[in-house]
């Protein structure tokens, strides 16, 4: 004598509905929510005048810790650009002090140009987190040659 088993639909539809969802949750990332947002982000920006030294800076929050994701830094103009740092601080930087910037150096890039050209340097993905009640500057480490300027842009989030 020969047994069948016969199962419904509605039952092999809603086996088939739970696997392929949990399929499709194995295959997610476990952290992709903390990768796409950040709670309390932020961006400065700073683009003085021709000679000018650029520094673009969050103020400090109460019991805040301030973590930079991101820097750009720009320079260029009609005049020739000699090497010039941009640095990445946990402190004050050189415009909001006497003797130059305060704070330890966190990133740093290096740039240069031509005359009549532009020349940018991007950091790479930072999570990079300063000091409890510090601001966070982005800075040049001098004046821009003449007629050359620069552009700095600093994005981040407060925990």
């Amino acid at each position: 004598m020969r047994h069948e088993l016969r199962v419904p639909v509605a039952v092999t539809l809603a086996i088939l509905v739970v696997g392929l969802a949990l399929l499709w949750v194995g295959q997610r990332p476990k952290d992709a929510r903390a990768q796409s947002y950040f709670p309390g982000q932020w961006s400065v920006t700073h683009s003085p005048a021709a000679q000018t030294a650029a520094s673009a800076s969050r103020d400090a929050g109460v019991g805040l810790t301030h973590v930079a994701t991101s820097a750009t830094c720009c320079v260029g103009g009609s005049g020739a650009q000699a090497d010039i740092r941009c640095d990445l601080r946990d402190g004050w930087g050189i415009t909001n002090t006497i003797d130059g910037g305060v704070g330890t150096i966190l990133w740093s890039g290096k740039m240069a140009s031509a005359a009549n050209l532009e020349f940018c340097v991007t950091s790479p993905p930072l999570n990079l987190p300063g000091s409890v009640n510090v601001p966070m500057t982005l800075e040049t480490s001098a004046t821009p040659a003449a007629n050359s300027a620069a552009s700095l842009t600093l994005t981040g989030y407060s925990r």
